[in-house]
């Protein structure tokens, strides 16, 4: 069973890493590795780190992990901005009415503006996932990708003396499902960091051309999409 220790040790070891910039490990309640998360930083692929991930941990301490318990989030590296073509983020705005809270984003690009719209409790962490619904809620009115987009998680977390914003989702397609994760630096404002996190998050499945589920359905018609304003790192 893996106890606190070890977990650190863990994470300590895919910390020196080439490329990772952090890692947090979850374990289950027998003990065994659930999960492991690696932000990494740019110039290596998401295959190489999630092969070195796999053969630090069996070398080290002999824990044989699944590559698909491995998820990686790549941050940008300078110069590597916004392309065009791809949404922008054109406002966020977070209103609190006693216990509940509404959050709105809007999304532009192509000269149209893309309004999602979301309500839940205003409790801390709900606070902190209302833009990362929001963002898809203002995805589906682009991309119609119905039920096959679910938030799954959004967080914080403290990278050396950075503040980064994480946001987990799920996505069905024909391959069956798949586990996405995006982040983005929190530079001052937290929300925004968030719908730049859950943009990143989705930026690679939704710009290729592959058709989600939804997007099969008799009378929606099958644009070409463009990729989603991603993380701007360094």
């Amino acid at each position: 069973m893996a106890r606190s220790a070890d977990v650190a040790a863990y994470e300590n070891i895919l910390r020196q890493i080439r490329g990772v910039l952090g890692a947090q490990v979850v374990v289950s309640p027998s003990g065994e590795v659930d999960e492991i998360h690696v932000l990494a930083g740019p110039g290596r692929g998401a295959k190489q780190i999630v092969r070195d991930v796999e053969s630090a941990m069996a070398a080290q301490f002999g824990v044989n992990i699944d590559h698909k318990r491995v998820s990686v989030a790549h941050l940008r590296g300078p110069g590597e901005g916004a392309a065009e073509g791809r949404l922008k983020v054109k406002g966020v705005r977070l209103a609190v009415d006693g216990v509940r809270a509404v959050c709105r984003v809007e999304l532009e690009g192509e000269g149209q503006v893309f309004a999602g719209e979301v309500e839940g409790p205003a409790s801390t962490a709900n606070r902190r996932s209302l833009p990362a619904a929001a963002t898809f809620a203002a995805l589906e009115q682009r991309f119609r990708v119905g039920d096959a987009l679910v938030l799954e998680d959004a967080a914080l977390c403290q990278i050396g003396q950075q503040t980064v914003a994480l946001v987990s989702a799920s996505i069905l397609g024909r391959e069956g499902e798949q586990t996405l994760v995006g982040c983005s630096l929190v530079r001052g404002d937290e929300q925004e960091a968030m719908v730049r996190a859950a943009l990143d998050a989705v930026n690679r499945r939704l710009g290729r051309r592959t058709r989600l589920p939804a997007e099969d359905a008799p009378g929606v018609p099958k644009e070409e999409p463009f990729k989603a304003d991603g993380v701007e790192g360094g």
